[in-house]
Order: structure tokens, then C-alpha cells, then sequence
């Protein structure tokens, strides 16, 4: 079957490029090695690249988590469409990115239903919000639309977020673990990797984790949220909220802890002293 989809990684700091998954290659005929280490920017059309760099830093400005981008994307054939889902997650932007064909329109909608916001970028003064009237040409403008989705104040310090890259043809194993493991997990990115998520779900969640994760896979999904109670092998307990993207190159997993489960600062205190 062909490929149309791939995973990216790009460091908050430089906005370069990280890692690209294995599919990159097939979906837009280039080498992953000549584009690692670029701005994701250079991959959009020049017309576009003021616009995409707009929303992508409004993104990050406002730890946005599934933001669909539709924009032009360059490839070995030509500019193409392509659809970003935006995941700000600590000190990486995680993207699950799909070319998208004629064919794939009639379902755009229920791809973009979960989303938080959809953007359309056709050139730099062309930037539109689905559901916003009028377009935005300044991170100002575009940050007021955007921001109007968070259900709380934005915060200065950056939340705490974990990735996970999850193989989806191999029991749902941990191929990649971003930072922040140990404050999130209780255990190391080495501990986890290579071994299945599923190791590490709360017995009654397990169930419901799987036909979600299942669901994913079978409708291509981007950010289906899951949650869930994360168990590490030392017994450390934690309340998850998890944001899930379909890829080729397998699940994207974007996790947070639940702010249900988060204690003031003052309750952690009383807890310690007790």
C-alpha cells in the first residue's frame, strides 16, 4: 500500500528539524538525511513559508495541542497539500503530517472534528481559522483566535508533556520517549523504550485503551484523546490525559498528566509533612 503520511520532530529553540520518519522519503521522494537539520518551513511553498512560520510560532507561544494545518508542501512531483496536526510538547513540536489526494476530501471532516483548531494557509496574507470570520496576518491577531480555545489561562512556564512513538504493527511498542519520563512516569526513557505501552496501563483501563488505540489505526485518526492511569514497573501511578495521531510510521501519543490528579502545591506539602 502506498504511503501518505510520516511523522516530524522539530526543536521549540531552533525550529530545525530532529527526526523524520521512514515514510518521508516515500510520501515526498526526498532523502530524510538532506532534510534533517532544515526549518520545517523550507519544506512549504515560498509564498507560504511567512504565513506557516506565523501559526507554527503561535503554536508554540500558546502550547497548542492538535492544530490542523492545511498548507503546500513541496515534493519531488510538485507542490502538493498537505495536512500538519501541531503538537507542542515541552521542548519539541511533534507533527503527524499526510499528503492529501482528491480522494481524501469527503473525509476531511471527520478527521478535523476533534481538532482544536484548523488553519488554512494559501499564501502569507492569506491565514484563515476555521469558524473565524476574516484572516490574520500578525501572530497578535491570529494568537487572540487561537488562545479563545484554551479553557484556562496560558502559562508562562511551559507544561509538562511527553511523546511517544508507538510501532502500531508491533503490540504498541515504545520506539521513542521524549524528556520529562522520570517527573511524568517515574521512570527513564531507556526503562521504557522497547517495550509496549500496553506494559504499563492501569488493568482497568487496559481494555478500553486497546479498542481506542485500535479505532485509531482503523479510521487513520488525528488526536483522539485518551485517558488513562499509567503504571511504572516500580508501582508509581499516574493519571493521564493522551492526545493519539495515526501515521504510517506508526502512533503519535502526546501525554500530559491529568489536571484532576495534579495536587496545589500546598496539598503536596501537607501530604510530605503527614
Amino acid at each position: 500500500m502506498a504511503k501518505s503520511s510520516f511523522i516530524s520532530i522539530a526543536n521549540t529553540d531552533n525550529t530545525e528539524m530532529i527526526y523524520l520518519s521512514r515514510s518521508f522519503e516515500d510520501v515526498l521522494g526526498f532523502s530524510r538525511r538532506n532534510w534533517v537539520g532544515r526549518a520545517p518551513i523550507d519544506l512549504c511553498h515560498p509564498k507560504d513559508r511567512e504565513g506557516v512560520s506565523t501559526v507554527l510560532d503561535t503554536c508554540i507561544k500558546l502550547q497548542k495541542l492538535a492544530t490542523l494545518i492545511y498548507t503546500r508542501i513541496v515534493s519531488a512531483t510538485g507542490y502538493q497539500i498537505l495536512e500538519v496536526c501541531v503538537n507542542y510538547c515541552s521542548d519539541i513540536v511533534v507533527c503527524s503530517n499526510k499528503l492529501l489526494q482528491e480522494k481524501d476530501l469527503p473525509g476531511i471532516f471527520a478527521r478535523t472534528s476533534l481538532s482544536d483548531n484548523i488553519v488554512t494557509v494559501t499564501d502569507n496574507h492569506n491565514i484563515s481559522v476555521l469558524g473565524s470570520p476574516g484572516v490574520f496576518q500578525t501572530k497578535g491577531k491570529l494568537g487572540q483566535v487561537l488562545s479563545q480555545t484554551d479553557t484556562g489561562p496560558i502559562s508562562i512556564d511551559p507544561e509538562e508533556r511527553i511523546c511517544l512513538l508507538l510501532d502500531h504493527l508491533n503490540s504498541f511498542q515504545i520506539k521513542y520517549c521524549s524528556s520529562l519520563a522520570i517527573p511524568i512516569f517515574g521512570c527513564s526513557s531507556k526503562e521504557l523504550e522497547e517495550n509496549s505501552l500496553l506494559d504499563y496501563i492501569d488493568h482497568d483501563d487496559l481494555y478500553d485503551v486497546q479498542e481506542e488505540l485500535n479505532e485509531v489505526i482503523k479510521d487513520q485518526a488525528v488526536s483522539n484523546r485518551i485517558d488513562f492511569a499509567f503504571v511504572s514497573l516500580s508501582g508509581y501511578k499516574t493519571e493521564l490525559q493522551a492526545f493519539v495521531s495515526y501515521t504510517d510510521d506508526g502512533l503519535i501519543l502526546i501525554a500530559k498528566r491529568n489536571p484532576e490528579d495534579i495536587l496545589p502545591t500546598t496539598m503536596k506539602n501537607d501530604f510530605l509533612i503527614c
